[in-house]
């Protein structure tokens, strides 16, 4: 070999050695999933973050596992809006079975920094809470009760929650956006759907209940009942609708 080509050879390797390494690149997709058995557990506390959730009662009697699946991307960046930064790669899944309770939740997760679709199936015995921030949420077939809170829509649009069970007691309230409840059973307490501005319909074993709207943007309707289970389905901004039996 000439000394040329010796000179060339020692060169490119000096650059090669030199050169920084490539760097992986980050995921930009999790994908969480988990089965947890459920005999002695009856309620579900789901923080949600932002996103979708669909929540839906096994239809099996002798169901007793509550089985999640999540997937977590970052959110797109927001001109003006500030968020923690979070790393897609350290987001995990986190769950805590106290008594009868199961809570579940994001570790190194933000509002505003990922965006997250739930799945979750749990016995249809159980009640709920879902705690989502901008978010869609569909909750079907529990019959234990369910308490869900929504602020708004991912990025501005108007939240959507939908809840359809056969009985149980309903908290539902909303931010921006609106609320679809069916509750099968017509024994309850007392019902009250209210918005602050938008409108409200109240209906009982397929009878609107009508009630003249007071002055102002919103509207309030409210039922005495005879069983057990209380109603109370709220907006702020947006149109509820409720419909009992």
């Amino acid at each position: 070999m000439s000394p040329t080509a010796r000179a060339t050879l020692s060169l490119a390797t000096i650059v090669f050695l030199a050169a920084p390494p490539i760097a992986a690149h980050a995921p930009t997709e999790r994908v969480l999933t988990n089965r947890i058995p459920a005999a002695a557990l009856t309620h579900l506390d789901l923080t949600a973050l932002d996103g979708t959730v669909t929540l839906t009662a096994d239809p099996s009697p002798t169901a007793t596992d509550v089985v999640i699946a999540v997937t977590v991307n970052a959110a797109p960046k927001r001109l003006g809006h500030k968020v923690p930064a979070v790393e897609l790669a350290d987001v995990a899944l986190d769950w805590q079975a106290t008594a009868n309770v199961l809570r579940v939740g994001l570790t190194h997760a933000a509002e505003g920094a990922v965006d997250a679709v739930w799945t979750v199936t749990v016995p249809a015995r159980f009640s709920a809470r879902v705690d989502a921030h901008d978010a869609s949420v569909t909750i079907d077939g529990l019959a234990g009760g369910v308490d869900a809170r929504v602020n708004s829509g991912l990025r501005g649009r108007r939240g959507a929650l939908t809840v359809d069970v056969p009985r149980g007691r309903l908290t539902l309230s909303m931010g921006v956006g609106d609320i679809r409840a069916t509750r099968r059973s017509a024994e309850f307490s007392s019902a009250v759907v209210s918005s602050t501005v938008g409108d409200a319909e109240l209906y009982l074993i397929g009878h609107e209940i009508v009630a003249p709207h007071k002055p102002g943007p919103g509207h309030r309707l409210s039922l005495d009942g005879r069983g057990g289970d209380a109603l109370a389905v709220t907006v702020s901004v947006g149109d509820v609708s409720l419909k009992i039996g």
